[in-house]
């Protein structure tokens, strides 16, 4: 695998990422406020340069890692997290438990990962469909992301069954309804809380009469489980795109992944694959970025489309009342290193 700039990247793809990291940030007791430049929302933002810088591409680059923020806690002690991207976490004393189900007591370290825009997505590499109590499945309109992990001499811990911990999210589209969501130990998602059950904080002090203007403030959450947690608006509706790859220069490896990205970073579908050909839930009616990456660090891009409102599903063939609409076709380039 070739090392090379992750901007030059996102420049030849030609991604507009909305990016919240360039938000303007304001530390209050409620956490990190983000407010929106102007009190306007913003739909798409440019993502900083210093955060694409002297990245590295692994095998399909959704994989290297997000940053962490890390903190050493005293666990008889309540104690307060605030991660870069404005998250605050709060833990109670006593909230933890080693593998053998006895009280951690000591310090430990708490990692807070967040991921608030496609860009932090990509780097997941986490999938978003959900599967309903009927086993359905949902696609997710995404409001965010977080994960808490709590560690002792390398040792992971456990939340006590009775213990909560409080998060205060950035409310990154405050005109979006969102659900809570939980992944579980077979990396599944479940639904936790309905939208309607998910305070939402603004902060005072500040007006919101301006036209169409608005300021971001916090979901205020709690959760019982140590892991990833999602923000999300799920629907069982969708299209389906489908497409395939040249090698003309027979540079491909042997597995591949598909994803797509909307424009306003509320969507991020992505799929593995080994064919040649392949198709891939969408939202309808959305202006999507799509582009193909190999095993071996290689890309194959298609411009963007606007997504049919047509329905269609990936899990089913084509049919006449299952529409799969056509990309382009892909044809795989390296990156220069």
């Amino acid at each position: 695998m070739k090392p090379f700039c992750l901007f030059t990247l996102i420049f030849f793809i030609g991604f507009s990422l909305f990016s919240q990291s360039l938000l303007n940030n304001r530390i209050t007791e409620h956490g990190i406020m983000n407010y929106t430049d102007r009190f306007v929302p913003k739909t798409k933002k440019e993502v900083a340069k210093d955060r694409m810088d002297n990245l590295k591409l692994t095998s399909c680059f959704s994989y290297f890692p997000l940053e962490k923020t890390k903190l050493k806690i005293d666990l008889n002690k309540k104690s307060t997290v605030i991660g870069s991207k404005g998250t605050k976490v709060t833990i109670h004393p006593s909230s933890f438990l080693y593998a053998n189900f006895s009280n951690a007591n000591g310090s430990a370290e708490v990692h807070l990962t967040e991921a608030l825009d496609v860009f932090d997505y990509m780097r997941a590499g986490i999938g978003h469909i959900y599967y309903d109590k009927y086993n359905r499945t949902n696609y997710m309109e995404l409001g965010g992301m977080f994960k808490i992990e709590v560690f002792q001499g390398g040792n992971r811990l456990r939340l006590v069954a009775e213990k909560n911990i409080d998060v205060e999210f950035p409310n990154i589209n405050p005109l979006q309804k969102f659900h809570l969501f939980m992944m579980n130990d077979k990396g599944n998602w479940v639904l936790k809380s309905k939208s309607s059950s998910i305070p939402i904080y603004s902060p005072e002090g500040k007006s919101s009469e301006k036209e169409d203007g608005y300021i971001t403030g916090v979901r205020q959450v709690s959760i019982d489980f140590l892991g990833w947690w999602s923000f999300g608006m799920n629907t069982t509706e969708s299209t389906a795109v489908k497409g395939k790859w040249e090698d003309d220069k027979n540079i491909a490896g042997k597995k591949f992944q598909i994803v797509g990205v909307g424009d306003d970073s509320l969507y991020y579908y992505m799929k593995w694959f080994e064919s040649e050909e392949f198709t891939l839930p969408s939202p309808l009616n959305t202006k999507m970025n799509y582009f193909l990456c190999d095993d071996l660090g290689n890309l194959a891009i298609v411009d963007s489309i606007s997504t049919t409102s047509r329905t269609g599903y990936d899990y089913l063939p084509e049919e006449s009342d299952n529409y799969l609409q056509p990309l382009g076709v892909f044809k795989f380039q390296k990156i220069p290193s």
